[in-house]
C-alpha cells in the first residue's frame, strides 16, 4: 500500500509518494517532512513552512507533530493527506552577549600619568621638599611657605598661618621654595650667629635664589 501526500503552495501542486505510513516506527517524520517541502518548492532559508490540512470535520488542523502525521493516516484515514504550504518568517536568533574589549578609562591614564600629590593640594602651586608644616604636620607644605622670624625652623603652611596670626611674631614668606643647597646655608648661617642677631641681616634674593648677610 502507499501513501500519498499531495502539498500545495500559491498555485503549485508537488505530489509524495511513500510506502511506509507516515508517523509511524520507521516511516517519514514531521522533521523530514518539512525538510521535502523545502526542497520540492526551494524556499529561501529565512522562512519557515507552516502546513495545515482540512480534517474530515472540514476543521484546518495545523502540523506540528509525528502524532498529527499519524493521526491524519491512521485514525482519520485520509489517503491522499492534501496539505496547505503557507510560509512565515523564522524567529531572529538572539544574538550572543559579546564580550566589550577592555579599553583603558581616558580618565584613570590621565590620572596614572599624574605625578601624586597630597590630598587637595593644587598641582599648580609650588611644593616645597622636605619641609613641614609644624602646626598641621603636612609634608611637604603646597603653595605659600611661611617661616618664623623668631622660631627656629618653624615653618606654616597658609592656612594655619591665618590660625596662628602673630603668636609666633613675624613670618616671612618664602615663595619660590629655596633649593636644597640654599636651604643648607641658611641653616648653616643660623646655627653659627644666633637667631636673633641673624634675623635682622638676612636677605632673601627670590631673583637668583640666593641669601646674602
Amino acid at each position: 500500500m502507499s501513501y500519498v501526500i499531495k502539498v500545495t503552495h500559491d498555485d503549485t501542486l508537488r505530489r509524495l509518494t511513500l510506502e511506509k505510513q507516515p508517523g509511524a516506527p520507521g516511516g517519514l517524520t514531521f522533521a523530514q517532512l518539512e525538510a521535502q517541502v523545502d526542497e520540492l518548492f526551494e524556499l529561501p532559508a529565512s522562512t519557515k513552512v507552516k502546513l495545515t490540512y482540512v480534517d474530515s470535520d472540514d476543521n484546518v488542523v495545523t502540523m506540528m507533530k509525528n502524532v498529527d502525521l499519524k493521526d491524519a493516516f491512521f485514525d482519520q484515514r485520509l489517503n491522499p493527506l492534501r496539505l496547505k504550504a503557507v510560509l512565515v518568517q523564522k524567529e531572529p536568533m538572539p544574538k550572543p552577549a559579546q564580550k566589550q574589549a577592555n579599553r583603558p578609562d581616558p580618565a584613570a591614564a590621565g590620572n596614572a600619568n599624574r605625578t601624586a600629590s597630597p590630598v587637595g593640594a593644587d598641582v599648580n602651586q609650588p611644593v616645597h621638599p622636605g619641609v613641614t608644616c609644624h602646626r598641621c604636620r603636612t609634608a611637604p607644605i603646597i603653595g605659600c611657605r611661611y617661616h618664623s622670624k623668631m622660631v627656629p625652623f618653624y615653618d606654616l603652611c597658609s592656612n594655619c598661618l591665618v590660625t596662628v596670626g602673630n603668636c609666633y611674631g613675624e613670618f616671612v614668606l618664602i615663595d619660590p621654595p629655596l633649593d636644597p643647597a640654599t636651604q643648607t646655608t641658611l641653616k648653616r648661617m643660623q646655627q653659627q650667629q644666633g637667631l636673633a642677631n641673624l634675623q635682622s641681616k638676612i636677605y632673601y634674593n627670590e631673583a637668583d635664589n640666593s641669601i646674602a648677610v
